[in-house]
């Protein structure tokens, strides 16, 4: 198996993000901020770990780290993936991405602390077979079905699907401070050192900003069919039946307006009654998370982290 590969980049959602969010096609897994490897597991010879990155003399040879990380490919037993290749991401307990870069490079001389791990979210290869024709789902429950072949340095990334399943996870991630999430096509291929359109596209936060509570719109009541779009009016919807508002209207300092959710259920039930938000927390500020700002000043996906005591200079 030829080492000399980069892995698939991907595209920022932007403007695709509800499409995508919406469409079961593309299910999710957490972007995780580190180090982008891929591990070469050959049926004779040695591990091997290369980056995303190439030396100004060899542009088309992936960087090799390997010497970096040979303590924690000893430690582990890679025997049951030999013939595979894992995508992966790098990350260190307590290390951010710039730091966990400088520890691994390839170049470096300081030690490699301890809780380094591989987060595995695909497969080029498996057991001898290349797997970059196959389709994503393919690769997926390949990786899924086999995970405890993997050794304790290596976990697999979770797999979300289902557009409220999706929005939950990214709220989650969010407000934990993670970076974002990956949407993925289940129907594409892989394809090394290129950034395909409609194969993986990255979600991430860009930006935060305080936003004035100034009121809120009630919660649809029934259920409608994803499909058709015909109203149910056998089920009422979860916020309708608890009582809770569907959004909260905020205002931004240069006078902008707009609408946000991503509340859990603790918060919605704090904050509500009678469908719309107590009249205590109008004029109280939050903080709200969003991708980027539109050309009309916009926020585009915001989503509500936390309430403010007072606004932060």
């Amino acid at each position: 198996m030829a080492v000399n590969l980069f892995p698939m980049n991907a595209k920022a959602a932007k403007d695709k993000f509800e499409k995508l969010m919406h469409d079961d096609i593309y299910i999710a897994q957490e972007k995780i901020d580190g180090v982008r490897a891929l591990i070469h597991i050959p049926r004779d010879g040695d591990i091997r770990v290369t980056t995303r990155g190439a030396s100004l003399d060899a542009p088309g040879v992936p960087i090799d780290i390997t010497h970096r990380l040979a303590h924690v490919i000893e430690n582990d037993d890679f025997t049951c993936m030999k013939g595979s290749i894992i995508d992966c991401e790098i990350t260190i307990d307590d290390l951010d991405s710039s730091q966990i870069a400088g520890v691994v490079s390839y170049k470096s001389r300081v030690n490699v602390p301890d809780g380094l791990r591989f987060n595995v979210f695909d497969l080029l290869a498996f057991r001898g077979e290349i797997l970059m024709n196959m389709p994503q789902a393919h690769r997926i429950n390949l990786l899924v079905g086999n995970h405890s072949l993997m050794p304790d340095c290596a976990r697999v990334l979770p797999i979300y699907v289902g557009t409220e399943k999706k929005f939950e996870v990214l709220d989650n991630i969010w407000k934990n401070g993670g970076e974002g999430i990956m949407l993925k096509n289940l129907r594409a291929k892989y394809f090394p050192d290129k950034r395909p359109t409609g194969v993986w596209y990255k979600v991430k936060k860009v930006d935060s900003v305080d936003a004035k509570i100034i009121g809120s719109e009630a919660p649809e009541k029934y259920y409608k069919n994803p499909e058709t779009g015909a109203v149910d009016m056998t089920r009422l919807t979860k916020p309708y039946a608890n009582g809770w508002f569907g959004a909260l209207v905020y205002q931004l300092d240069n006078g902008v307006t707009g609408t946000v959710s991503g509340f859990d259920d603790e918060e919605k039930t704090l904050m509500s009654h009678c469908h719309q938000v107590k009249p205590e927390f109008l004029g109280r500020y939050m903080e709200l998370k969003f991708m980027e700002k539109t050309k009309d000043g916009k926020l585009r996906h915001p989503r509500f982290i936390r309430l403010r005591d007072e606004i932060e200079k």
